[in-house]
């Protein structure tokens, strides 16, 4: 059993464009600065959605926690691929609360 379909407003269609290597290092850096993969910057600021920069002190700790998060990823994806069948699928959802709470401390309550 796979994972469901997302809805067609959910579909992500890839759109490219073109930066100096200057303009690159520069969105490169406040995407980091906000704890944002580029993509996910560009996308953000290009809607022009507020984007709230991470406090310096927690960069590091959000970058761990974008590792953990990476790995929960994996473990959901071999729960919904039925290769692991002895873990409690509440417990990782109780986990991925945690982490979403964890993130908005390390925003300062802000997201």
């Amino acid at each position: 059993m796979g994972r469901p379909l997302l809805k067609p407003e959910q579909l992500r269609v890839k759109v490219e464009c073109y930066f100096n290597p200057t303009e690159k290092k520069f969105v490169e850096s406040k995407a980091k600065q906000a704890g944002l993969a580029l993509s996910a910057y560009l996308r953000e600021a290009s809607l022009g959605n507020q984007i709230t920069s991470l406090p310096s002190a927690n960069i590091e700790l959000w970058e761990e926690l974008s590792r953990t998060t990476a790995n929960l990823n994996q473990i959901a994806k071999h729960l919904n691929e039925g290769r692991l069948v002895h873990l409690d699928p509440s417990l990782l959802q109780e986990i991925g609360r945690q982490v979403k709470a964890l993130r908005l401390d390390l925003m300062g309550g802000q997201g």
